[in-house]
């Protein structure tokens, strides 16, 4: 996927010069008038907004990101603050106190400041520097945008399978000697501070996601990382296919109320029917691959930085991702380990590797054979009965396997001088950068 496009971000012409309005050509009624409509629009915007679900309210908030990386002046933190007021009188607040919701809420209210702010600085510059303006803004409004047609998309895969083979993806999980997505709820329902936190880390996903891409914009060379995007875009197209190889939704909507409490002992598994069973389909069939860990995967491989603190923030939304992921009953352990060749599949379908380089298309490949492979082997998931060892084995070969051809790729990248990871941004351009962690 070829980066096509510039994104100009310098100090000098993504920063006024004296301020948000002090340049006499910002004073002029016209941009006065265009500035009081941003407002405007935002507070409207701000108004329709629903709080009652988290993933839109935290996709808004990663233009925040955004805002901090065009490094703001003094006067322009005080129009921002001006901002938040106004966006917080008119958002709505969550009707219950759902601290994800609360946490959502903030996130949607700062987002909607910051966006304020870029539209303000676009009215207020010259003709000359509003291209730059308007390529940074178009790239805060795809994250929501794609949130809300990714859900559309998920409806269309419920309609289509009224039927899931959950039980499948339950008998693996319980081949490993216990139910990893049981035991994690049952310790998410018995530390209240542990269960909250690691759902804000599941439902933050839009957020962490914004802002993986406003810090891997590279700031010395004024271009913007499409390529990222291009990776999020095609893990959701893929990730929709494959939902339709394998139609699955999750333990908490097939056990209901006994998740996370009762569980069968391998002992039972055995005799367990499986079979695909009839599921309402006003819950999504989007289990297996986890497409939340295959986004989470993506920020994590191509948001390395050289800084301990970075790297350690990162690690930590990754792992806190995916005890949420299965705490709240969304997802199968399995489900996360098929989505790490998954995830290398998109990862070498978009890398900066050369078209004719034989480590991509391996590594695409394998993904893609690999992914299939497990889809195939879970619908026969009492073969992986036979001993704990097989179960264990097949799942610490999928990860090494993979693990070991993405580093591949980022040696090929290197070598080749496409830049030294496999994905959009240099470590030593993050080093130099001001970076900013997805969590």
């Amino acid at each position: 996927m070829r980066d096509v496009y510039k994104f100009h971000v310098t100090s000098h012409n993504l920063r006024p010069e004296k301020g948000l309005l002090s340049d006499p050509v910002s004073n002029n009624t016209l941009k006065i008038v265009a500035a009081g409509s941003a407002f405007a629009v935002i507070l409207l915007a701000a108004s329709q907004l629903s709080t009652a679900e988290p993933y839109i309210p935290f996709a808004i908030g990663g233009a925040l990101a955004f805002w901090l990386r065009a490094e703001p002046q003094r006067e322009e933190w005080m129009w921002w603050l001006a901002g938040l007021v106004g966006v917080g009188l008119v958002l709505h607040r969550p009707a219950n106190p759902d601290p994800v919701l609360w946490v959502a809420w903030a996130a949607a209210a700062v987002g909607f400041a910051s966006l304020l702010m870029f539209l303000m600085r676009f009215a207020a510059q010259p003709a000359t520097r509003r291209q730059t303006l308007l390529t940074g803004i178009v790239p805060i409004l795809l994250v929501p945008a794609y949130v809300f047609s990714a859900q559309k998309m998920l409806i269309i895969a419920q309609a289509m399978h009224a039927t899931t083979l959950d039980l499948y993806l339950y008998a693996f999980d319980g081949s490993l000697g216990f139910q990893p997505s049981f035991l994690v709820g049952r310790l998410m329902a018995g530390n209240i501070v542990f269960r909250e936190v690691c759902a804000v880390a599941y439902y933050a996903l839009p957020l962490a996601m914004g802002v993986a891409y406003a810090a891997s914009i590279d700031v010395k060379r004024g271009k913007a990382a499409w390529r990222l995007l291009g990776m999020f875009v095609a893990a959701g197209l893929f990730g929709w296919v494959f939902y339709n190889f394998f139609p699955a939704t999750g333990p908490r909507y097939v056990f209901v109320k006994a998740f996370p409490r009762l569980e069968l002992p391998y002992d039972s598994l055995k005799r367990l029917l499986l079979e695909p069973i009839t599921i309402n389909q006003n819950f999504p069939r989007n289990a297996m691959p986890s497409l939340h860990m295959t986004w989470v995967y993506l920020i994590w491989w191509n948001l390395r930085s050289r800084s301990g603190v970075a790297r350690s923030v990162v690690i930590a939304f990754v792992l806190l991702t995916a005890l949420g992921t299965m705490g709240t009953g969304e997802h199968y352990f399995i489900d996360l380990i098929v989505a790490y060749p998954f995830a290398l599949m998109v990862q070498g379908v978009c890398s900066a590797l050369p078209w004719r380089s034989r480590t991509r298309w391996i590594a695409v490949g394998f993904g893609c054979v690999a992914t299939l492979i497990w889809n195939l082997a879970l619908r026969h998931s009492d073969i992986f009965l036979a001993s704990r060892v097989f179960p264990w084995a097949a799942v610490v070969a999928t990860l090494v396997a993979t693990e070991w051809l993405r580093r591949k790729m980022v040696d090929d990248l290197s070598n080749s001088n496409a830049g030294p990871s496999a994905g959009v941004v240099a470590d030593a351009t993050l080093s130099e950068a001001p970076t900013v962690a997805p969590a």
